[in-house]
């Protein structure tokens, strides 16, 4: 058995199985075009086999979600020595009915129409799944919690120390409160500060909220990626709420250095250099300095806008073999 087409899910890396949580479907003409999932599933990387898991759970229910984070620790959390899978936010799906199918939801996966037997929720909620014991709990934490938010970013910094924390980044939100109608099933979404930054430290479950200090702030965006480099979470691309059912992609890049919460913002000198392999396009940043390789076989240039993209730190250069994170 393999997952269905899906988008919207998270997929992370623990113990040499890749985890997919979530998700929507939104292909046309597929069986389950417009569902919203809580099946999660394994793929064993070694022998390319995919096995399907304990499905999302929140308080013993099944909860389809998408538009969510996740994060792993392989240090565990509480004092535990175990990794574990950290999911964050994202939209819920709430059955009003008991008996209806756990995965259906008509109608497409942004635009839900309100439907008795369904009910799209924002979501604020952490979720931890430990793959050893293959079981998911509602952990209580310190601090005060973060607002629901969904389409943001979660990246684990100081990874393996005592200081591991989830840096939650962007985002949106629906206003609180907000009932929605037959008309307006959704309101407009509301942009999350660059300034509102959320931090769970994994040794205590306990939620901090540091104060940026300096720099440029990043125009707020969703659907962005945050990938850090040492102590910097380097910010690309997403997308821009302007109006109603409106989204324009970004190009942009902006650094956050973790260790002074300043922000500032890469130039176009600074632009990834664009190497091409089967049709494919990719886009280099030097990961020590942010600047460009030497050209070689195309000129930089800036990536199209984009969002909804993903970006990867790679240990070392996969054309010429040197390390420094590219």
């Amino acid at each position: 058995a393999v997952p269905p087409a899906r988008r919207l899910h998270t997929a992370v890396l623990c113990g040499g199985r890749m985890y997919v949580l979530g998700g929507s479907c939104h292909v046309p003409n597929e069986p389950q075009e417009g569902a919203v999932f809580s099946d999660h599933w394994s793929l064993d990387l070694a022998s390319m086999a995919w096995r399907e898991e304990e499905p999302l759970r929140a308080g013993g229910e099944h909860r389809p979600s998408f538009a969510h984070s996740a994060v792993v620790s392989e240090q565990g959390v509480m004092g535990g020595a175990s990794p574990v899978i950290a999911v964050f936010g994202g939209m819920d799906v709430q059955q009003g009915d008991a008996g209806l199918p756990a995965l259906v939801l008509p109608g497409p996966p942004l635009l839900l129409p309100v439907q008795r037997q369904w009910r799209p929720v924002q979501s604020g909620r952490l979720l931890l799944f430990a793959p050893g014991d293959k079981a998911w709990s509602l952990p209580r934490t310190g601090g005060a919690s973060p607002l629901p938010r969904f389409r943001h970013s979660a990246t684990l910094c100081a990874r393996g120390t005592a200081d591991e924390a989830m840096l939650l980044w962007g985002g949106w939100r629906y206003p609180v409160g907000f009932q929605a109608t037959p008309l307006e099933p959704f309101p407009r979404e509301r942009d999350i500060s660059p300034d509102e930054i959320a931090l769970l430290h994994m040794r205590t479950l306990t939620w901090t909220y540091p104060v940026v200090s300096a720099g440029p702030r990043p125009p707020p965006r969703a659907a962005h990626t945050a990938t850090l480099i040492g102590e910097s979470l380097l910010l690309y691309g997403g997308a821009a709420n302007h109006e109603r059912n409106h989204e324009e992609d970004l190009g942009d890049t902006f650094v956050l250095d973790t260790a002074a919460w300043a922000y500032r913002r890469l130039n176009s000198a600074c632009a990834p250099e664009v190497r091409r392999s089967s049709g494919m396009v990719f886009y280099f940043y030097e990961a020590a300095t942010f600047t460009t390789f030497a050209q070689a076989e195309a000129a930089a240039r800036s990536p199209p806008p984009r969002s909804s993209h993903s970006a990867v730190l790679l240990p070392m250069s996969l054309f010429d073999g040197r390390g420094g994170g590219r």
